[in-house]
């Protein structure tokens, strides 16, 4: 499982590890990567939003020959928290994904990357993905992760980015290598929606806050 935590999103980590650690692929072995600017696997500098989201494939990019090493990759958001057991039902032969909690209301107009001159740009997004949750087979991962990070790196080139920055060149990916497995609300649930079945929530927060 891999991790960013830099800056005010510090005081997540420890908690979304202690739910990793009790509730996801407990019949497995896992090992938990954090990238971050204080005691973490991986130094990450800290900068502004949204460059700590927007720069998390370089990173994965940055350590390719230990992620590579493992079966799966899995990435959460660090302000995020596990709540039910997550088992095997998410491991598939390609990439997996997770519908966008609010993805009934993600639209062209509304979400999706109108700059033509973006590679993030897209007309035919058919299921809108969270970027907080997802992974795959490492092979598959990896492959995502650098072609993701060249495309924002072309953009940054040309002064763009992306309406929803690392997410948004994330569904432009999946309209090209389609998941194997697109994972329901459940596995990214906003905290005020909680319900009985969720199994990883998305924790209410003062955005402006915490982006510091």
């Amino acid at each position: 499982m891999a991790v960013i935590a830099t800056g005010k999103y510090n005081v997540f980590l420890k908690p979304l590890i202690d739910s990793i650690v009790k509730f996801f692929l407990k019949s497995h072995k896992i090992t938990i990567f954090t990238f971050g600017d204080k005691d973490c696997t991986f130094y990450m500098k800290h900068k502004p939003f949204p460059y700590p989201t927007l720069m998390r494939y370089h990173q994965f990019n940055k350590q390719k020959d230990i992620l590579k090493t493992f079966d799966y990759i899995f990435y959460s958001d660090v302000d995020m928290l596990f709540c039910k057991d997550v088992g095997s039902e998410i491991l598939g032969d390609g990439l997996t994904a997770c519908i966008h909690p609010y993805s009934g209301s993600r639209n062209f107009k509304n979400t999706f990357e109108l700059n033509k001159e973006s590679t993030a740009y897209s007309e035919d997004i058919e299921t809108y993905c969270c970027g907080g949750f997802q992974g795959g087979t490492s092979k598959s991962f990896l492959k995502m992760s650098q072609e993701i990070a060249d495309n924002i790196d072309k953009d940054l080139d040309r002064g763009i980015i992306a309406r929803w920055h690392d997410e948004t060149h994330y569904n432009k990916y999946l309209t090209e290598v389609k998941p194997s497995l697109i994972l329901n609300r459940d596995y990214c649930t906003p905290e005020k929606d909680q319900n009985n079945n969720s199994k990883l929530i998305a924790l209410d927060k003062n955005h402006k806050e915490i982006r510091g």
